[in-house]
């Protein structure tokens, strides 16, 4: 049942149950996971707030761009253009 915010309380109640009575059994990722999931099920669009965005993944993203733009604004050849792929790719893995 939706409490006066459209949030679906029993669901999550429920949950919550579940967890703090099996909490003994999580590991710190599984425990994660749940409670992440439990986050994008409440708003999917909090988890994408700067605050949970980790530092590495800004990093990766940061120098992506910063490496598209430089293959955008320079036009060299081949061995350039491989070497800059090789960078992204290396990025983005």
């Amino acid at each position: 049942m939706a409490n006066r915010y459209g949030l679906d309380a029993s669901y999550f109640t429920s949950k919550l149950e579940q967890l703090i009575r099996d909490i003994d059994n999580y590991t710190p990722d599984e425990f994660a996971r749940v409670m992440a999931r439990m986050s994008k099920t409440a708003d999917k669009n909090v988890v994408l707030e700067p605050e949970f965005q980790s530092n590495e993944s800004e990093a990766k993203v940061t120098e992506l761009k910063q490496l598209l733009k430089a293959v955008y604004e320079n036009k060299y050849d081949d061995a350039w253009m491989f070497e800059m792929a090789t960078q992204i790719e290396d990025a983005i893995s």
